[in-house]
């Protein structure tokens, strides 16, 4: 029944031929012939658009070592030897040698168009431009056609491109990984050296905003946060202390609190969430310790330990390693944070034994763990399992006794799929519960030991030549960690999560050659693969340092291109930030641009306090309406969490189902959000900056208008331009262009001519008299009375302070027009990067 060299057609829903694969008895030996010089650049730009792709999407399935193929005279690379680029390299060399052999040379059209006997069926459809370009490849080889390198477009080079200036991605950087911005200082020395860019990513890349962006990134990516919520975590705890194994074995205790406090008592019911957080959490809280302690990042996969806090460690039973100075609970009123390391008593890898990672990608009696197969294989190995082949109802409707290794259309996956599956085996599915380790179970081990022909599985293992020894069956998962981690493509895999995070593009895909474009979009392919390759060899060759890799990636074109050199290269739409603003980025960059959070203003601080609002920005940070409560009741789609989360495309999902990927493009109610959080601001927060009368070093001590005061005005009362007052507007437009927008423009900048124009022009509609600021804007005296207390309470220098209850100079209006217009900028709301945003 297992023929472990069949391999099946990648895209093809006929049946395959049935004959034998044609195998020549003699190794290959040196070509008869030699392909002309003169056709060798054609035939390099050729091989680069059109073979190259077609070899990695569908020959290198087959014609490799252990492939259906595997004893004809064209082998492959196979996906486990290297970088692509290593790969490609393989490749090459093995088209050649075939060009220049005519006996070779024909099969290379003849074979994969199945206009002969081929039994991986037909590849390549006959009379496509795909099965064209091969022909002309064959001509140029044979000496029938001449070469026109014009004709076939060179490889994209950095040359290609213009990049945005340091200066500009340093302040790009601090909108993706700080709730800061960039100093004036930093950006003066980026400015004048560029090689003080890399440090000052570096450094930026130690703060706790990175850790906890790059852990939501991988958060997101495998769904673990779906548990999040108390009455689902529970249904993790339970793994731990309800189930008994195939054995009769229970491990730790899921009802530890019931000792401390009555059921359903609020004491009780405290206890009992502060397990459930320490359990949904345990995935994301693994990568921060990852991060936090500079350790290999590949010990996200191969850490021997699991994440807890002190509530869900009575739950796994391991209470004895609670490190000192952290109190045990026992009345609920504990913190929930810290997390911290334990060993548990069971193997353990990192997220592949993560409670929520195996919870959320279930299996089964049937599915045998395929389930979490493919997201391995996907996540950590850029292998997407669903590409290999087209499934459609017709591909399931065969009479073959076990069609999963026999028919081809199946095999073409089940031979990556089921090996890492196998390794899975120690994780059944054990009385309706997952996360339970039970070896013994009888969907454990005893599924792939079995002889029965048509019950018997692949071996366990990485690939089909890499098995897991019998020595470590029951240590299986630790043993996959650890190749998975040595394997080029988990650089490869971590790159395209990284690169998905932060720039909010997926990673291209080898285009369809039926396109119009395809000429262009293979270049672009290529390009971007090339550069996944380089900077995936940084973070190999630097032990796997995820802040290498991620500053490699920021300084790449890959992140930085505004314009192609000639203005005109369309792989432009495939570079650079295209990020849509979710809900925690879009808080962190109004904290870093104007020191504030959107929020509500009516709320009191106490039982008759008269102030309405300004408190909520500085002792209730928990009020803003983008993450309001998210982390105190979870954001699963049960309980509470925040007003515009979901509506903002933060991804809602729940055990039961609901989406799963955030929104990639505005829509018409986000929109609508934006421009009431920039209207919003602008209101609040321009009179209370314009309240603060400190000084230092000869500017205000103010967030966004240090250069100009009330009554700095462009006109004297005559209509007589006042020159330096003009200026000093300016000066303060190409700051505020700088705090919010992070982009450094001259002061006479298109942009800044811009936003004096929108200033000057509401100014010029100045009333008489002047007008009382409304309730959410005016600043009285007991609000500045509030703020003076608070910042003594925190040890905060002291500010002085004024009142602004009218708009005399009419200026507070002017530049709250200035505000709303560069926080609803999409290079504000969206990290963005686009053609001429920048001055080279």
């Amino acid at each position: 029944v297992l023929s472990l060299n069949q391999c099946g057609p990648a895209n093809n829903s006929s049946t395959p031929d049935e004959s034998e694969p044609i195998v020549l008895d003699s190794p290959l030996k040196p070509p008869p012939a030699v392909v002309p010089p003169a056709a060798a650049p054609c035939l390099e730009r050729m091989f680069e658009l059109w073979m190259a792709p077609l070899i990695r999407e569908r020959c290198s399935t087959c014609h490799v070592e252990g492939g259906r193929a595997a004893e004809s005279r064209l082998l492959f690379a196979s996906d486990a030897e290297g970088f692509r680029d290593d790969l490609e390299a393989i490749d090459r060399k093995m088209f050649f040698e075939a060009l220049a052999d005519p006996e070779l040379r024909e099969w290379l059209h003849d074979k994969p168009t199945a206009t002969i006997d081929h039994e991986g069926g037909v590849q390549v459809a006959p009379g496509s431009p795909r099965a064209h370009a091969i022909e002309s490849i064959i001509a140029l080889a044979s000496g029938e056609q001449l070469c026109d390198p014009s004709a076939h477009p060179a490889a994209l080079t950095d040359e290609d491109f213009v990049l945005i200036s340091e200066a500009t991605l340093l302040g790009k950087a601090h909108r993706l990984f700080s709730a800061i911005s960039p100093t004036p200082a930093a950006l003066a020395e980026v400015a004048a050296d560029p090689k003080a860019l890399r440090p000052l990513l570096m450094e930026l890349m130690k703060g706790e905003v990175f850790i906890e962006e790059i852990a939501s990134i991988y958060e997101d990516m495998l769904l673990t946060q779906t548990y999040r919520s108390g009455g689902n975590s529970y249904t993790l705890m339970r793994s731990w202390g309800l189930f008994e194994t195939s054995q009769g074995e229970k491990r730790g205790d899921h009802r530890w609190f019931d000792a401390h406090a009555p059921p359903l008592s609020d004491q009780n019911k405290a206890l009992l969430y502060g397990s459930a957080y320490g359990f949904s959490r345990s995935a994301k809280e693994l990568i921060k310790h990852v991060l936090r302690e500079d350790l290999d990042f590949g010990e996200i996969l191969t850490a021997p330990y699991t994440m807890v806090n002190a509530y869900s460690a009575h739950n796994y039973g391991v209470e004895a390693q609670i490190p000192q100075g952290i109190a045990p609970p026992t009345t609920g009123e504990e913190p929930r944070e810290p997390f911290f390391p334990v060993t548990l008593p069971v193997p353990t890898a990192g997220l592949l034994s993560d409670i929520n990672f195996l919870a959320v990608y279930p299996t089964n009696a049937a599915n045998l763990n395929r389930n979490r197969s493919r997201e391995v294989n996907d996540h950590f190995l850029a292998r997407d399992i669903l590409d290999l082949s087209t499934r459609t109802s017709v591909s399931f409707e065969t009479s073959v006794p076990n069609p999963t290794y026999e028919d081809p259309t199946c095999i073409v996956c089940h031979i990556r799929l089921d090996p890492i599956a196998g390794a899975f085996q120690n994780w059944p599915r054990v009385t309706g519960a997952q996360g339970i380790y039970d070896p013994l179970h009888p969907d454990g081990q005893a599924r792939w030991a079995t002889e029965d022909e048509a019950l018997k599985l692949l071996p366990p293992g990485m690939e089909l030549d890499v098995v897991l020894p019998d020595r470590d069956k029951d240590q299986a998962l630790p043993w996959l960690a650890k190749q998975i981690v040595a394997d080029p493509r988990f650089a490869i895999a971590t790159v395209h999560t990284i690169y998905r995070g932060v720039t909010g593009r997926e990673p291209l895909s080898i285009p369809d050659p039926d396109r119009e474009d395809y000429v262009e979009a293979a270049r672009a392919w290529r390009y971007q693969r090339a550069q996944f390759d380089t900077i995936a060899r940084v973070f190999y060759d630097k032990g796997r340092d995820l802040r290498e890799l991620v500053v490699a990636l920021l300084m790449s074109p890959l992140v930085r291109t505004r314009d192609g050199a000639d203005g005109s290269v369309p792989v432009l739409s495939s570079l650079g930030l295209a990020k849509m603003p979710g809900a925690v980025s879009l808080e962190r960059k109004l904290i870093a641009a104007t020191g504030r959070t959107w929020s509500n203003y009516y709320a009191k601080t106490a039982e008759g306090d008269a102030n309405y609002h300004w408190n909520n920005d500085i002792d209730r940070p928990q009020r803003s309406h983008l993450v309001r409560y998210r982390e105190v009741c979870g954001n699963g789609g049960n309980g509470c969490y925040a007003k515009w989360w979901s509506l903002l495309g933060g991804i809602d999902i729940n055990p039961n189902g609901g989406h799963a990927v955030a929104l990639s493009s505005p829509n018409v109610i986000n929109t609508a959000i934006w421009g009431r959080m920039a209207h919003e601001m602008a209101w609040r927060i321009v009179a209370r900056d314009f309240s603060i009368t400190s000084q230092n070093q000869g500017a205000f001590a103010r967030r966004l208008f240090p250069w100009v005061d009330l009554d700095t005005v462009p006109e004297d009362e005559n209509g007589n331009p006042l020159p330096s007052a003009i200026e000093a507007i300016k000066k303060n437009i190409v700051y505020l262009h700088g705090q919010v927008l992070a982009e450094s423009l001259a002061l006479d900048h298109p942009e800044v001519n811009a936003s004096y124009g929108l200033f000057y022009s509401v100014w010029q509609g100045r009333p008489s008299p002047p007008k009382q600021l409304g309730m959410a804007e005016r600043v009285a005296q007991a609000e500045i009375d509030y703020h003076a207390q608070w910042r003594a309470s925190q040890g905060l220098p002291a500010l002085e302070r004024r009142e602004v209850l009218i708009d005399e100079h009419y200026t507070v209006r002017a530049w709250r027009a200035v505000v709303d217009y560069l926080l609803s900028d999409y290079r504000f709301l969206f990290d963005h990067i686009k053609p001429v945003e920048d001055t080279p």
